[in-house]
């Protein structure tokens, strides 16, 4: 782990410099090795929160006090200032860095217990193979029907790929701790579930954790059987039973066997369960006219996770998981913490 320690710039413009001395001091810590233009847009970036429009009033004179005794002698504590620090420096990294480079790099900011106003941000970054596609410097594997496969991810379109793995796993995509929570899946997924598709091409299927406190945990409770407990750990909880953790299904990415000769399996796109060509659609959609199978495929698309979560709405999932599980047991680690802790 590679740590550089940063001093703010004291000769910034006048403007912002009452606030500036309000700022934290920080340190930066690369848990993977960082591309330099990345480093320096988040120091010119810490410099520019100082401006941010949220910083005045209440929130100014509580940052002035959490610089002279600690976040936690703070009204609103290390968790809302590292919240709010790290939405104001990811709203300036996006106008310094392009997205498909942003895509590939997470930036965290944790507010420390030290005595005086410090924070870290720590940097983890996905490996470069080639082009746009990046893989977890983890390489985890995939066998597929023709080998083994280390598995990478195509981001030079969201919309491909980034916009379905978001709209399946976060309720609101663009926040800046959401971002993180997509990373973290990119960076530290373990097990990668291969399958065939309807159509006879192979694919992975993502799994993504079960969250009890979220509005749709009561369902996905529902779905897993009167079997299971919750589990916490370092505050965040799990649906557990004897047979595994509990998660639920992202979707199938569907990979191209013309372009496995690189020794990686990209994943390209991200169909969401009941699309055309996955495993639900071809159960349910038999007998159905042009008509019906167009609403169907509809109906699949809304089942992100900001719908299930705001409208409650669950029949569409109930009846895949008539057919094809929704939900499962695993047994083992699906997510790796072992790299960039």
């Amino acid at each position: 782990m590679k740590k550089r320690e940063y001093e703010r710039d004291r000769e910034i413009s006048a403007s912002i410099t009452a606030k500036e001395a309000i700022l934290p001091t920080y340190q930066i810590i690369e848990c993977d090795p960082a591309p330099e233009r990345v480093v320096q847009s988040i120091q010119d970036a810490w410099k520019r929160i100082a401006l941010a429009p949220e910083l005045r009033g209440e929130k100014l004179e509580d940052l002035a006090t959490a610089k002279k005794q600690g976040f936690y002698c703070s009204y609103y504590g290390p968790f809302n200032w590292a919240n709010w620090l790290g939405t104001f420096l990811f709203r300036e990294l996006v106008r310094d860095i392009t997205p498909v480079v942003l895509r590939r790099v997470d930036v965290e900011v944790i507010a420390t217990a030290d005595l005086c106003s410090h924070v870290e941000i720590r940097i983890r970054v996905l490996e470069f193979v080639k082009g746009f596609i990046a893989c977890s410097p983890s390489k985890p594997k995939v066998t597929l029907p023709n080998g083994e496969f280390v598995v990478a991810f195509n981001l030079r379109d969201d919309d491909h790929f980034i916009r379905r793995l978001e709209e399946r796993t976060v309720v609101e995509p663009e926040h800046y701790l959401s971002k993180g929570q997509v990373f973290a899946c990119l960076y530290r997924w373990k097990l990668f579930d291969p399958v065939i598709l309807p159509s006879g091409q192979p694919a992975i299927r993502l799994w993504n954790w079960c969250d009890p406190k979220v509005p749709v945990g009561s369902f996905w409770k529902e779905l897993l059987g009167s079997e299971i407990r919750i589990s916490d750990t370092l505050g965040i909880q799990f649906f557990e039973s004897a047979l595994g953790r509990a998660y639920y299904l992202v979707g199938y990415c569907p990979i191209d066997e013309d372009k496995l000769s690189s020794g990686y399996a990209v994943l390209n796109t991200l169909l969401l369960p009941g699309m055309d060509n996955t495993p639900e659609a071809s159960v349910l959609q038999l007998g159905l006219r042009t008509k019906e199978r167009i609403d169907f495929e509809k109906r699949a698309e809304q089942q992100t996770m900001k719908n299930l979560n705001m409208q409650k709405d669950f029949s569409v999932v109930r009846e895949y998981h008539r057919h094809v599980p929704q939900v499962r047991f695993f047994s083992d680690p699906v997510f790796s913490y072992e790299h960039g802790k």
